[in-house]
C-alpha cells in the first residue's frame, strides 16, 4: 500500500517537475498527523486554501499532488 501511494505521488502530472517535493509533502503530512491533533490550513492552488486533518484521504491526496484528479479538477479550474 505504501509503495502504491508513493508511486502515485511520484508519477502524478503535477509533480512532474518536482517529484521529490511530492514525496516530501507526503512525509511532512504523515509526521504532522502523528504529532498534531489540530486541523491545518494548506495552500491548494493560487489563492485557494484547504482545511485538512487526519483521516481526510481525498484532501491529503491534494496536499501531496496539488490536484488529485488532475484532468477533472484542471477542467473545472
Amino acid at each position: 500500500m505504501m509503495f502504491r501511494t508513493l508511486s502515485f505521488i511520484y508519477n502524478h502530472p503535477f509533480n512532474r517537475k518536482n517529484k521529490i517535493g511530492g514525496i516530501l509533502r507526503f512525509i511532512r503530512w504523515q509526521l504532522n498527523c502523528a504529532l498534531n491533533p489540530y486541523p491545518i490550513l494548506y495552500p491548494l492552488t493560487g489563492k485557494t486554501k484547504i482545511l485538512a486533518w487526519k483521516g481526510l484521504t481525498g484532501v491529503t491526496g491534494n496536499i501531496y499532488c496539488g490536484l488529485l484528479e488532475f484532468e477533472d479538477m484542471g477542467f473545472l479550474l
